[in-house]
């Protein structure tokens, strides 16, 4: 938690001194920003039914590749939902914008080198959920849940209320399955 407090800290500096940081260094602070790590250690912690060993704890507290590809996920698609919207108002830059500064490219270049992205990401987390591992599946699949979540969100969805996304909140969790 500490971590991730630092890391929204460390965006409000850079907003106040109106800095860009470059993709590298927004990447780093933003992968603890979206919080996937502390949301996979909540999550373990609260199980009853399972055995959390040490190793476990260790695991989720450490820089684990399911964990940082999922946190990459869940940023990258956070900042492609948000982007337009966040023009509108003082905020930090987004990935799209450290990109095409440093790049010196158009958005749409920087919208492909973000598929890419994402498309290694998932190559990263698929390669951890399909190999042999010491860490057992319900640890995995805490850390991989939230960003399950986080890319279901479309466009303007949390930033209007006509949005979408109750709807199929509604079709998953209250409406039945006609069969």
């Amino acid at each position: 938690m500490k971590k991730w407090i630092k890391s929204y800290f460390k965006e409000v500096q850079w907003l106040n001194a109106c800095y860009f940081p470059k993709c590298e260094e927004y990447m780093e602070n933003a992968i603890t920003s979206i919080a996937i790590k502390l949301i996979a250690t909540i999550s373990l912690v609260c199980l009853e039914e399972f055995i959390i060993t040490k190793e476990t704890l260790e695991w989720v507290t450490s820089d684990s590749s399911i964990l940082r590809a999922s946190s990459v996920l869940s940023r990258l698609k956070d900042d492609i939902i948000g982007h337009h919207f966040e023009q509108q108002r003082t905020h930090i830059p987004s990935f799209f914008e450290c990109y095409m500064k440093e790049h010196g490219v158009s958005k749409q270049e920087t919208y492909i080198k973000v598929q890419k992205i994402m498309s290694n990401a998932w190559k990263d987390i698929n390669t951890e959920l399909f190999c042999p591992s010491q860490v057992p599946m319900f640890a995995l699949e805490q850390a991989i849940n939230p960003t399950r979540l986080t890319l279901s969100f479309e466009k303007n969805d949390f930033i209007s209320t006509n949005c979408g996304f109750m709807d199929r909140l509604i079709a998953l969790l209250v409406d039945p399955i006609k069969i």
